[in-house]
């Protein structure tokens, strides 16, 4: 499996670089920032790679951790990281 820096880094290059209002990217950015707290979270980190569960299951879970409410590029961002 390749690094998680190395295939976030595209998606973090495009959230940077996205034509957003301040308030828009201010949001992006808290919700990047919810997405590495729960990353690291025990619970998650025990459910990671659990071989009962698909990429979609994961990702339900993860993001019912993080919240419903966060920004589209957010949850693409999420989704690739789990697929990879």
């Amino acid at each position: 499996m390749a690094e998680l820096s190395t295939i976030a880094r595209p998606y973090a290059v495009g959230l940077q670089e996205r034509k957003a209002s301040a308030q828009d990217m201010s949001a992006v950015l808290d919700a990047v920032s919810r997405l590495a707290e729960t990353a690291v979270d025990p619970q998650i980190g025990q459910l990671e790679g659990d071989p009962g569960l698909t990429d979609d299951q994961f990702y339900d879970i993860f993001a019912s951790v993080v919240g419903a409410d966060q920004p589209d590029e957010v949850k693409n961002l999420l989704r690739v990281v789990i697929q990879n």
